[in-house]
């Protein structure tokens, strides 16, 4: 009977979070015509239009370097779908899926490392985790967040089975897994060489106690086969599996520096080096000298102090739970020889992405670069996830939650005390530290009273969700409340989306009208072999949701024009037409470069 009710239980809540997961989607799915980002969004898609065959170097020669890996999957959708619209979508469409796979991994993640615990509470509690407000914002884009975020849900997974049962196949899965995220995004190297570290630690230090066997994929190393083989024959057989397992991860790391080579020239080959070089290793080396300073050793630190506060806020004072989770597990007696191996990768990849995004923003250019969030987000779906249940294991979780709240007070004043002494204003409009932008479309900005607001309200939300735990703790029959919570994590990322993408929609859509009046005039006024020659390269709109437009021509000669929201104003979008030949393309270069010009590719992708 009870056996039934628990099934019951965990086939609603799986349904309940689905259900949510999909409303919160197709809610706005819709209304969404383009680029939010840019050109951190077009760069992505430039690699995989290189690979479709078009040439967009005379927009990327303007920007730097961004990563392939995500190329891999927009690339098929290019070459498919033919209208640039859909196409976007269609990659929206993908990342809703890889949240959906991620809550099922997360789950299994959850049993393998709390195999005692309940499944209905493990499907809540990997809800809490994908449902978390920061994912279901970058879903509605095509950066690399939510590719990101998965993978390492799927590398976690994929360690826990190689720990397991280590085996070349399961080593190779892992590592390729790895190599993958490090060519999605360059930060992921501290992951990529925890993962091949641990593994490669644990093969030899199976190879060594004779208890783990390597060379037999997978064979009982106490059978009568494996006892009878010698024992010269099986230490050489486990050297060439541990060899071949490195060779091929080697294999797909060069195969990853080719094929960055070939990006380079054939996406960038027209950008300026020391531009292409700010999202590169080589825009990083002035960075790493300056830590070796006194002002860069202070600013590290703030740095630093900023990136572990922003995790905690974000995440509803779960983070430190579950780097507090990871951390009993190695010092605990009672932990398993694979539970203490994979919370040391673990905690070796979560602190390389801290650092890595401690010291790519170091420094007070911009208010959300004291705390910028989005580099190191990806570690919280496993933390959060695990974290539900290290609150309800601590002896008192509401001093957990005190302690978490009190311990913000002196840095969020830190943080003020910048804000004020450096003049700082700018902050992107919040898309960086999404998990403390909540109220951004509710209350006017202010920068000297930003962090304050914004941490109340973070403060409130960890209490609230830690005495939901608590009472769950003492009476499962308010499971319940956590089903709420999800529900609470879906409005709030609702609300992200609606300020941060929703609010774009106007200026996208207007974007769509711009390319029909093009392509009138293109029937009415040019040749057919003037028409398969006009492109857009990109027009858009700024934060006021003005509209703005630049539009290249390859008509005779080439003629770039931008329009102010002011001038936009006073002309349709038959008039921008008209009016194309006006400016010049210089214009355009301190446009782009200085980040002010949204992106979207109709036309340019032969709509």
């Amino acid at each position: 009977m009870m056996k039934n009710r628990e099934e019951r239980a965990l086939i609603f809540y799986s349904a309940a979070v689905l259900l949510f997961f999909a409303l919160s989607f197709g809610s706005g799915f819709t209304r969404i015509y383009g680029f939010t980002l840019f050109p951190d969004e077009f760069g992505y898609w430039s690699s995989a239009a290189a690979a479709a065959g078009y040439d967009w170097s005379k927009v990327t020669a303007h920007g730097s370097y961004y990563s392939f890996g995500y190329a891999l999957i927009l690339t098929p959708i290019l070459i498919v779908c033919h209208q640039a619209l859909w196409a976007y979508r269609i990659a929206l469409i993908v990342n809703t899926l890889l949240l959906a796979a991620a809550f099922v991994l997360l789950q299994g993640i959850v049993g393998k490392l709390i195999p005692h615990s309940v499944p209905a509470q493990r499907v809540l509690s990997a809800g809490i985790a994908v449902c978390y407000p920061v994912w279901l914002l970058y879903r509605n884009m095509t950066m690399a967040e939510v590719l990101l975020a998965f993978c390492f849900v799927l590398l976690c997974f994929l360690m826990l089975r190689y720990l397991e049962r280590p085996s070349f196949g399961r080593f190779t899965a892992a590592g390729l897994n790895a190599v993958y995220m490090y060519t999605v995004h360059m930060r992921s190297l501290p992951i990529l060489c925890a993962c091949i570290g641990c593994m490669t630690a644990v093969w030899l230090g199976g190879m060594k106690n004779r208890r783990m066997e390597f060379c037999r994929f997978g064979n009982d190393p106490d059978s009568a086969e494996t006892r009878a083989m010698p024992h010269m024959l099986r230490r050489h057989l486990q050297w060439c599996g541990l060899a071949g397992a490195l060779a091929v991860v080697g294999a797909a790391v060069l195969a990853a520096a080719y094929i960055k080579g070939w990006m380079r020239v054939a996406v960038y080959g027209k950008a300026d080096s020391a531009m292409l070089a700010v999202n590169d290793y080589g825009g990083q080396i002035t960075r790493v000298k300056s830590l070796f300073s006194r002002s860069g050793i202070l600013e590290f630190a703030v740095s630093l102090t900023g990136k572990l506060y922003y995790l905690s806020a974000a995440s509803f004072g779960l983070f430190f739970a579950g780097i507090w989770f990871f951390a009993k597990k190695i010092t605990e007696k009672s932990a398993g020889f694979r539970d203490r191996i994979f919370a040391l990768f673990f905690l070796l990849s979560a602190a390389g992405e801290i650092l890595v995004c401690a010291i790519y923003t170091k420094g007070y250019g911009r208010i959300d670069g004291l705390c910028y969030g989005r580099y190191d987000e990806l570690i919280l779906p496993v933390l959060m996830a695990v974290g539900c249940f290290a609150v309800t294991q601590m002896r008192h979780p509401l001093r957990y939650a005190a302690a978490v709240i009190l311990g913000g007070v002196p840095v969020t004043a830190m943080l003020e005390a910048l804000i004020q002494s450096r003049g700082l204003t700018d902050m992107n409009g919040g898309y960086f530290i999404s998990g403390l932008s909540y109220l951004l479309g509710y209350i006017p900005f202010e920068p000297e009273h930003y962090f304050w607001k914004a941490y109340a309200f973070a403060a409130i939300l960890t209490f609230l969700l830690t005495g939901i735990l608590l009472l769950v703790r003492r009476k499962k029959e308010y499971r319940w409340l956590l089903l709420v919570w999800i529900g609470v994590e879906t409005l709030l990322g609702m609300s992200l989306s609606e300020q941060m993408v929703y609010s774009q929609s106007r200026v996208r859509y207007r974007d769509t009208r711009m390319v029909s009046a093009l392509k009138e005039l293109s029937g009415e006024n040019g040749t057919a072999e003037e028409e398969r020659g006009r492109r857009i390269v990109c027009y858009g709109g700024d934060d006021t949701g003005n509209y703005a437009a630049v539009v290249q021509f390859e008509l005779r000669e080439e003629t770039i024009c931008f329009f102010s929201p002011e001038e936009t104003d006073m002309l349709t979008e038959y008039d921008l037409v008209m009016a194309c030949e006006k400016e010049d393309r210089n214009m355009l270069a301190e446009r782009y470069s200085e980040h002010e010009v949204y992106g979207i590719f109709h036309l340019y992708y032969n709509e």
